[in-house]
């Protein structure tokens, strides 16, 4: 990836009009990538492919032991989640974070991995759009599955 030509965005000094260009190419993005879709959640991993791989997000990423585990790709937003708050659990009883409230901190996540299939829309199959992580629902709040062709 290559740095373009221009001004960073400092969104709290734009004019309206300005904010309203940057929003409508924003849409315009949103809208294209909605034409790509494809079957599981991670990143992009292989250049000039449309192959998935695992997440790269350092948020995502584990390093048990020296060694670097990285999270997905991932077939469901359940899946997705459920590993999240898994890696949080882990780096718990590892002392990596929530140091002071280790105790606290573990339940709420535990609690958080029940909660996950109550808390995303029901769902037979799952259709991502782009790197959003999207679903596309039909008119009759069923989730339209994707085969692979834009739309």
């Amino acid at each position: 990836m290559e740095k373009l030509p221009g001004k960073s965005l400092r969104w709290s000094i734009a004019t309206e009009k300005q904010r309203r260009k940057v929003m409508s190419q924003l849409a315009d993005t949103f809208i294209e990538l909605h034409k790509y879709p494809f079957d599981l959640l991670g990143s992009l991993d292989r250049p000039g492919y449309s192959h998935v791989g695992a997440f790269a997000r350092e948020s995502l990423t584990d390093f048990p032991q020296s060694e670097m585990r990285t999270a997905g790709p991932f077939s469901s937003l359940e899946e997705y989640h459920k590993s999240s708050l898994r890696l949080i659990l882990d780096l718990i009883i590892r002392e990596e974070i929530y140091s002071q409230q280790a105790v606290d901190a573990y339940l709420i996540h535990r609690f958080l991995i029940d909660l996950v299939p109550s808390v995303l829309p029901p769902m037979r199959s799952i259709c991502v759009r782009g790197y959003l992580g999207s679903t596309r629902p039909t008119n009759q709040g069923e989730p339209k599955v994707s085969r692979g062709e834009p739309g």
